[in-house]
């Protein structure tokens, strides 16, 4: 995977398929300690543009 970051911006190839594949992951982590098991609700943003 790719830490692309905040307004940062990778690129990724298209197959024969017409396919492009992002592998994303996330971390999750607590500054001040103490986290319990859960659930994590996220939303992700993402512009494309097709060369």
């Amino acid at each position: 995977s790719v830490n692309a970051g905040s307004g940062k911006s990778i690129a990724v190839d298209v197959d024969n398929n017409r396919q492009a594949i992002f592998d994303m992951r996330a971390r999750i982590f607590s500054v001040a300690g103490g986290a319990t098991a859960g659930n994590i609700s996220a939303m992700v943003v993402m512009n494309f543009t097709y060369n």
